[in-house]
């Protein structure tokens, strides 16, 4: 009897969830990073338009982690990759969480968590010079904990706009001259605006969005042996995310440029491809690639790689996992290629406590 009540309850939640996808592209495209890569702990889940279209309140939750790979070594700052006489770490893992609700029948507001740490390491095979004194090992391990606040409104049927501002503070988590030298401790803050158009039906959805922050991040200018005084980068990122034969099937498609704008003359581009299949709306299976290409003035590189992940629905919880292997360009060495492995966990929660009327 007590075997019969178990296997009851179970297929009363399966059951339900057996058909196609009973999500619109519009709803997937809101608090979800599952057709990303590597979310930057400086940017946020969100284009902040697209909380003008939501029907429902959600949370939500992302981190991601960067794993051993069989390039990493365990001497010179630990888990380094040596290419070219450098050795080299750029290990990122963020966090993010929130809540988004409707407000009325044209807007939408959002608080976000956003932190994590960015672990850096840089042992250089020459020295170079910071304002007089000579530098051969470069290191950063800041944990960064913020927030921010968001608001989209819809200015047509098919067209929003948003914006979204915060703060964050920045503080490195390991002692040392060298390890708090790549960046400075300090309260810095971001700002995000967004645009999102989409066909009436909700099956196509094209998004563009730009975020800045002005934290500092030092460099190396591998021309002149000098270390320079930098910020992060400006983020731009534009997405087309679509629905096909009834909601069965998704494609993604996300660019997103990191633009250096402190005079290394730097820019980043990442390319992400993703096509996932809905079997039932409990389950959909998803793969895709990230294609990118950093240009400096030194010595340009390529990268490439490839990502799975799943879902799993029920009722009004979706949990979602991604697994990406791939090469990517170094940020801190022009023309350096890094092997990474990164895992990105999360979920959405929609209860339903303030629908749109």
């Amino acid at each position: 009897m007590k075997s019969i009540l178990v296997i009851a309850v179970f297929l009363s939640f399966i059951i339900p969830n057996l058909v196609a996808a009973d999500k619109s592209s519009l709803e997937l495209e809101t608090g979800t990073l599952k057709y990303k890569v590597e979310p930057e702990y400086y940017t946020l889940v969100h284009n902040p338009a697209s909380l003008a279209f939501i029907n429902t309140d959600s949370f939500f939750f992302y981190m991601g982690q960067e794993m051993a790979t069989p390039d990493d070594l365990d001497d010179m700052g630990g888990e380094t990759q040596l290419v070219d006489g450098y050795y080299i770490k750029e290990r990122n893992a963020p966090m993010k969480a929130g809540y988004v609700f409707p407000i009325g029948n044209r807007m939408g507001f959002g608080i976000q968590y956003s932190g994590g740490s960015y672990n850096r390491y840089l042992n250089a095979p020459s020295f170079f010079d910071y304002q007089g004194a000579p530098f051969g090992e470069m290191a950063g391990f800041p944990d960064n904990n913020g927030g921010a606040l968001s608001i989209g409104y819809s200015i047509l049927d098919d067209m929003s706009l948003g914006i979204s501002a915060g703060t964050w503070i920045s503080k490195s988590n390991v002692g040392g001259e060298n390890y708090e030298f790549m960046y400075e401790d300090g309260n810095y803050f971001f700002i995000n605006a967004g645009y999102m158009l989409k066909n009436i039906a909700n099956h196509h959805i094209f998004g563009f969005s730009a975020s800045y922050n002005n934290q500092i991040e030092r460099y190396l200018d591998i021309s002149q042996l000098t270390v320079e005084d930098g910020t992060l980068p400006l983020t731009l990122e534009a997405d087309i995310l679509s629905d096909f034969f009834n909601r069965l099937l998704f494609t993604s498609l996300t660019a997103i440029s990191d633009i250096y704008i402190d005079g290394r003359g730097v820019y980043v581009f990442r390319l992400i491809p993703v096509i996932e299949y809905h079997p039932f709306t409990m389950l959909s299976i998803r793969a895709g690639g990230e294609f990118s290409y950093l240009y400096n003035k030194d010595d340009p590189a390529m990268g490439y790689g490839f990502l799975t992940g799943l879902s799993i629905k029920i009722k009004r919880l979706e949990l979602n996992t991604n697994f990406t292997i791939r090469r990517k360009p170094s940020r801190s060495v022009p023309g350096a290629i890094l092997s990474d492995r990164y895992l990105t966990v999360g979920f959405t929660l929609n209860p339903g406590i303030i629908n749109r009327h």
